[in-house]
């Protein structure tokens, strides 16, 4: 009732709220029974005072009330000199009450009574004046269905609450499941790629030590000094995905994105020096082509004004970019050109490269579809396309959003 009503204050304290809703909608019909119906007298007056207290206590004590509220019709049939109205609306609720708690024997048993009770007052027709059998069965039948109908409700409840806590163990059991694969892929990654960018950084260390035995030239000490470089970033941003995996610290996530995200360095400065530094990667090993940045943003965009997850996701997929290329790309140069745009709503990348042979032993095909998966997520796109004259072809626009509004917004390309 609350959802449905939020404006409505008057229940919002109630733990029960439809419950209190019945009670005093009964207890209204009761009220205007008596008015309109009622002979005023103090006997009648009295019961109808007594019903309505009773009402008034099912929402505590619906049991017992319920229970009284059907036993004192019971009893008003034995009085021989008062006539007393049946409170229909009272017997009803209570009938039901009784059902939604499981009390159906009790409940069947007291209708029962009932019934045989107006069946017996029938003759005299003191009591019963304005009754007859058809009439006492159908309004012990109601009260019955009222039960049934009570008890079907609770059964149904229980029922969702089973649902619920089953799909909650579920939920329970994959997450468990899930810990478990993290774990193992922990380990995994901790036993042969750490241990492979450990060897790859120490032999460059060995062999620029020892350039001037080797007689290695300059150019090739600077791309052993590179291989180096890159193996001991490579591994450190590996150990921060272990420690990840392995919950070891659960704010190494939040650590490592405060690190990356939170910075008062222009961001078109920050994407020009990403280009540049892949540029001379690039250079490194023989591929040569042009990177520019052109923005048309506000001054005060900053590193820090940005969705810490936006700002992750254009950084892993700059690199991943790059790599592409010089995994598939040709070797030489002028072979590729990435043109990247950046306004106060979004950045486009438009990249070009003229396809080489592809080294099978680097290649694993799910990186930009990954991208893709996350960038859509965003409101933003991504498409390629390998032309007929070898060229391939990128085109991303990814949503520039505030902090923690990256998922929030739509973007039109």
């Amino acid at each position: 009732m609350r959802r449905m009503f939020p404006h409505i204050r008057a229940f919002d304290r109630l733990q029960r709220p439809y419950v209190a809703a019945m009670i005093i909608v009964t207890i209204i019909c009761t009220a205007l029974t008596y008015v309109t119906d009622g002979d005023y007298s103090l006997l009648q007056t009295a019961y109808s005072f007594a019903h309505i207290c009773l009402l008034m206590g099912l929402y505590w004590h619906p049991t017992s009330c319920a229970c009284a509220v059907i036993s004192l019709s019971i009893a008003a049939e034995f009085p021989p000199d008062a006539v007393f109205m049946k409170q229909l609306w009272c017997l009803w609720l209570a009938a039901g009450l009784l059902g939604y708690h499981r009390r159906l024997r009790i409940a069947f048993s007291l209708l029962l009574i009932q019934t045989f009770s107006m069946m017996t007052s029938l003759p005299e027709q003191h009591q019963m004046a304005d009754w007859n059998v058809p009439g006492v069965l159908s309004f012990n039948i109601v009260c019955a269905i009222m039960a049934v109908v009570g008890y079907a409700l609770a059964e149904h409840q229980e029922a969702d609450r089973l649902r619920r806590e089953a799909q909650e163990r579920e939920r329970l059991e994959i997450e468990q499941e899930r810990l478990r694969r993290d774990m193992a892929l922990a380990s995994r990654i901790h036993d042969s790629t750490t241990r492979g960018l450990t060897l790859i950084s120490l032999l460059s260390e060995q062999c620029v030590a020892e350039r001037a035995n080797a007689g290695l030239s300059d150019g090739l000490t600077e791309r052993i000094a590179l291989i180096g470089s890159t193996a001991r970033s490579t591994l450190q941003d590996v150990r921060k995905v272990i420690d990840v995996l392995n919950r070891d610290e659960l704010d190494e996530r939040d650590a490592d994105a405060k690190a990356e995200g939170v910075s008062d360095e222009p961001m078109e400065s920050m994407l020009t020096r990403l280009l540049t530094d892949n540029d001379e990667h690039m250079a490194a090993i023989g591929i040569q082509g042009s990177s520019t940045m052109t923005s048309s943003a506000s001054s005060g965009m900053t590193v820090s004004c940005i969705d810490q997850e936006t700002m992750r996701e254009i950084r892993d997929l700059i690199n991943q970019m790059y790599t592409n290329i010089a995994v598939h790309g040709a070797r030489g140069t002028d072979v590729y050109h990435v043109r990247m745009e950046l306004t106060d709503r979004a950045l486009r990348i438009r990249e070009f490269n003229a396809i080489g042979r592809t080294d099978g032993r680097l290649h694993s095909g799910k990186g930009l579809s990954m991208h893709r998966t996350r960038i859509m997520a965003m409101g933003g796109m991504l498409h390629t396309r390998h032309s007929e004259d070898d060229i391939w072809t990128l085109q991303v626009e990814i949503p520039i959003q505030p902090h923690a509004s990256s998922h929030s917004s739509s973007f039109r390309l």
